[in-house]
């Protein structure tokens, strides 16, 4: 009765069984479709859950690309490269679920939620991530997370902190990030940096606070969009820096542009503009910044498109040297909204053209 029964399963009419017996043989992990799968890093050994988040991702590497969700728990310091794999959410499962380092290298559609991380990520290889709902931190590495090689990343509802130094987030190498929704990035050394080419996306309501050096960094034709118009929330850069950075420093060719943006109380300055460095600025308040609000040097030229509120900085609330420019575009001749200002021929063209006027470029 038994060999009959066993035969049953290669009969013409229950061919169906046979991958089902494959399956069965090949264990509990074996699948061509979209899969579930559980991590339980802190040594338990279940059956049905691998042991690392490395183990997970060689698993998904052997099945075809279809949208994949990892459960974790636990504490899984380990490092964990993805490489060459698409579609696949990685999620806290049960309880706690603390994350090492990550590498991902070519890969579209990774996703981060509810996570904590205790070292760096990196993106590079055209890759395309996000991460949502969830804390990192500045590890070991200098970083809590690096962008590169033109590939995309999007910061959503999330916590970037460390103890004072390293970079909270980075992009270069042309590469895109997405900063928004209930974002705080605190106690860093440098908060945001973008340079060689990186475009840095910041909207509310984003707080970037406590960084020991710098709020926001852009250098070597770095582009930097803060704020905006109907983004959901404003974006605060406040109480940073002490050294030789502060609020924001905009350097070698990059820009920013800042629209409804709060840069207030960093030392030594809340805007820097140096090298041919260019900014737009509109209905953005830069306040109780110790020395300068907005400081332009070296060939660098503002935007200011009204209303803006510069008030209440040490120094001056604008400045600039005699070989940079600032600019206002005023078409229904609001007020200035510049208390203080060192800046040669700025006045006097306010007087002369109240309305739109736009910076001057030296001659090279």
């Amino acid at each position: 009765m038994r060999d009959e029964h066993d035969r049953s399963l290669f009969r013409g009419n229950s061919l169906w069984s046979l991958p089902l017996f494959c399956a069965l043989l090949l264990g509990p992990f074996t699948t061509t479709h979209a899969a579930n799968v559980s991590v339980i890093c802190d040594g338990s050994g279940l059956p049905d859950a691998y042991a690392t988040v490395q183990d997970a991702i060689n698993h998904l590497q052997t099945i075809p690309k279809e949208p994949h969700t990892i459960s974790v728990q636990g504490s899984c310091p380990d490092f964990v490269s993805i490489d060459d794999l698409d579609n696949i959410t990685i999620t806290k499962g049960p309880g706690d679920a603390t994350l090492g380092g990550f590498g991902i290298n070519n890969s579209r559609h990774i996703r981060f939620k509810s996570l904590q991380f205790d070292e760096c990520m990196w993106v590079g290889g055209l890759s395309v991530v996000a991460v949502l709902n969830s804390h990192l931190e500045v590890g070991n590495s200098g970083c809590a997370l690096w962008a590169s090689e033109g590939s995309q990343v999007r910061i959503l509802d999330s916590t970037i902190e460390g103890d004072g130094t390293g970079y909270g987030v980075g992009v270069d190498g042309a590469a895109r990030l997405s900063i928004s929704g209930a974002t705080y990035i605190r106690n860093v050394g440098v908060g945001v940096s973008a340079d060689s080419g990186g475009i840095l996306t910041i909207s509310g309501p984003v707080t970037i606070e406590r960084a020991r050096e710098c709020g926001v960094y852009l250098y070597q034709g770095a582009t930097g969009i803060i704020g905006g118009p109907g983004l959901g929330g404003s974006v605060t850069i406040q109480n940073s820096g002490g050294g030789w950075c502060g609020g924001v420093w905009v350097e070698r060719n990059a820009s920013v542009s800042l629209w409804g943006v709060t840069v207030k109380d960093n030392d030594p300055w809340g805007i820097m503009l140096i090298f041919n460095a260019t900014a737009a600025i509109r209905d953005t308040t830069i306040t109780g910044n110790r020395v300068y609000g907005v400081r332009l040097v070296n060939l660098s030229s503002a935007l200011f498109h009204l209303p803006n509120d510069l008030s209440n900085n040490g120094k001056t609330d604008l400045s600039c040297t005699p070989d940079s420019h600032a600019g206002v575009n005023n078409p229904t001749n609001l007020p200035i909204g510049i208390k203080k200002m060192v800046c040669p021929g700025f006045a006097e063209l306010l007087e002369e053209q109240p309305g739109s006027m736009p910076p001057v470029r030296p001659a090279r």
